[in-house]
């Protein structure tokens, strides 16, 4: 079982890093060079990158990560600070 958990806190911890740099770069890098085009070129950027962006190993580690997270907290009933785990799990949660 811990073997199992481990895993998935690795699987939590490396989804959430590859996710908060995508937003990282695409906040700080993206949207400032699109803010430096013409609105027409932006927009048209905007769409092309909104078109390749749910792309097979982007929606894995956004989903997965979230899915690996909820998986974790579950792992957690009977553990001091449970309570704590479970909540962490669910904050990962991707919503829409």
């Amino acid at each position: 079982m811990e073997s199992t958990r481990s895993a998935l806190l690795m699987c939590t911890v490396v989804a959430a890093g590859i996710k908060s740099g995508a937003f990282f770069v695409f906040s700080n890098f993206v949207m400032a060079s699109l803010g430096r085009l013409a609105p027409a070129e932006g927009a048209r950027a905007m769409q092309e990158l909104n078109r390749g962006a749910p792309n097979p190993l982007f929606m894995a580690t956004l989903v997965g990560g979230g899915v690996a997270g909820a998986a974790l907290s579950a792992t957690a009933a009977g553990d001091p600070g449970a309570g704590w785990q479970v909540t962490g799990g669910l904050c990962r949660w991707p919503r829409r």
